[in-house]
């Protein structure tokens, strides 16, 4: 991470979003938080947990995915109790994992 960071800081006429040299912003995304280390996650001020969807939820993304996506105008023989069995089986799935279905 250091060498990435003196990398950004080694073109000082490449202005990014803002103009100030004095901080580097860091964003980062990892579906394993519990796989990074104490020490790198104490140093991010901000977190913001974004859980896995529920049942519901899942239920509803087949049936978008189902509806929009996929099948679009073709007859489908898919139930309600045919979603629900979907969303049961994919307990632990993110959205990401759902939409590559």
């Amino acid at each position: 991470m250091q060498r990435e960071l003196q990398y950004c800081s080694s073109f000082p006429s490449e202005k990014g979003v803002g103009h100030n040299d004095q901080k580097v912003l860091v964003l980062a995304a990892t579906n394993t938080p519990y796989a990074l280390d104490q020490a790198i996650r104490r140093r991010f001020d901000k977190r913001i947990y974004i859980p896995l969807p529920d049942l519901k939820a899942r239920q509803h993304m087949f049936k978008a995915r189902a509806i929009f996506v996929h099948l679009g105008d073709t007859p489908h023989n898919l139930t309600e109790s045919d979603f629900e069995h979907l969303a049961r089986k994919t307990e632990g799935f993110s959205g990401s994992d759902i939409s590559v279905c």
